[in-house]
């Protein structure tokens, strides 16, 4: 049975006595309303795209669309109770908006990759990895566990220094030689160069003194095993029988070129020059330090 409503507003289809509570089904009605206005376009003045379009139609409580959604210029997709999140092209350029108070996430399960229309990296983030910047789809700059990597040259950084990392150490401790063999002050500091190009600068400030009526005390700088730097005997003279120590430093600097992006170690010796005298370093809670600067080439 059918239930018609014609143009006159007269409903025919019912039988005297009305329908009982809850004997017409919603669904089935608008499935016969659906199949009516199908298939009498022309008593209903609806074309059969029309009808096809109404009998389409998303439900308001979701479904799946299995078309393209077309939006015009300046027709925003909308997100959120409150709009906050706006999608929409104004006729020149696209727009991904956050237009609410708080922040605007894009995740990735491994990367989020930012691209040009042609498939060229620009922007690259790895999960628990490097964040890489491109120029012309070629990586530049790249962070990494220890700083950040940069693959060219960096134009206009006069003003900016070329100080890529800073190492220093301190020695506390009293160590103490009446060798005229040089041996190990327990000065050191070890730094890895972030390019073979780099140069580092070496600065030493080591504290020693000397015991006796003569003393005197000699000193170098090594790279590893190989001697760098040999500084200029430091000598004291005391009065004759005068047996308390003198104190002094031995302070300098040495530019360095490793050629290595290999972790260095840079350590300093020293040695008496007078058999028998004791020669000690970082006495009377005088402390020694050494320095390390990779300088950018």
């Amino acid at each position: 049975m059918a239930i018609v409503i014609n143009g006159s507003g007269t409903v025919t289809g019912l039988a005297v006595g009305g329908l009982p509570d809850d004997s017409v089904d919603a669904g089935s009605l608008a499935n016969s309303i659906n199949s009516e206005i199908t298939a009498n376009t022309a008593k209903t003045g609806i074309t059969s795209s029309q009808a096809t379009a109404i009998t389409a139609a998303l439900p308001k409580a979701g479904g799946t669309i299995t078309g393209n959604v077309i939006h015009n210029d300046n027709v925003k997709a909308l997100f959120g109770t409150g709009s906050d999140l706006q999608i929409y092209h104004d006729g020149s350029n696209s727009y991904v908006k956050d237009d609410g108070n708080g922040d605007l996430y894009l995740m990735g399960g491994a990367e989020v990759l930012i691209r040009s229309y042609d498939n060229e990296n620009m922007i690259k983030a790895v999960r628990n990895g490097a964040v890489s910047l491109y120029h012309n789809n070629a990586a530049k700059l790249a962070t990494t566990a220890t700083g950040v990597t940069v693959t060219g040259a960096i134009g206009g950084a006069t003003n900016l220094g070329k100080v890529l990392q800073v190492i220093n150490a301190v020695d506390a401790s009293e160590t103490a030689t009446s060798s005229t063999s040089f041996a190990d002050t327990g000065l050191t500091a070890a730094i890895t160069p972030s390019a073979s190009s780099s140069k580092i600068l070496v600065m030493i400030g080591l504290h020693f003194a000397t015991v006796g009526s003569q003393g005197g005390v000699g000193s170098r700088l090594l790279r590893g095993s190989s001697v760098i730097r040999s500084a200029s005997d430091k000598s004291d003279g005391h009065g004759a029988g005068e047996t308390s120590h003198h104190e002094a430093w031995i302070a300098f600097s040495y530019l360095d070129s490793p050629n290595t992006t290999n972790a260095t170690t840079y350590k300093m010796q020293a040695k008496t020059n007078i058999s028998g005298q004791a020669v000690y370093t970082s006495v009377d809670n005088n402390v020694s330090t050494i320095t390390l600067m990779e300088i950018g080439a």
